[in-house]
C-alpha cells in the first residue's frame, strides 16, 4: 500500500513540474491601464481607507477630515491658504 502512495506522489511531482514551466515561457504582459482607470483604482483604494476627497484652490486632497486636507495641502503647496 505504501508502495502505491509513493509512486503516485512521484507521479504526481512529476506532472506538476511539467504543467508550470510552459506558462513562463509564453507570458504576455497585459497593456498598462489607462489614466481614467488609474484614477478610479485610486478612488476606490482612498474611500477603502476612509478617506475623503477635499478640493483645496483647485487642488485635489485626499484626508480623513478637514483640517488634514489642509495641513497636506500647505505641506504641497506652501502656506498659501
Amino acid at each position: 500500500m505504501s508502495s502505491k502512495l509513493g509512486i503516485l506522489a512521484l507521479a504526481a511531482l512529476a506532472m506538476s513540474a511539467d504543467i508550470s514551466s510552459p506558462s513562463k515561457r509564453y507570458y504576455e504582459p497585459s497593456e498598462p491601464p489607462s489614466d481614467e482607470e488609474l484614477k478610479a483604482i485610486k478612488e476606490k483604494q482612498n474611500t477603502a481607507r476612509g478617506l475623503k476627497k477635499f478640493n483645496i484652490r483647485g487642488e485635489e486632497i485626499w484626508a480623513t477630515n478637514e483640517r488634514t486636507a489642509l495641513k497636506k495641502f500647505k505641506k504641497q503647496f506652501g502656506n498659501t491658504i
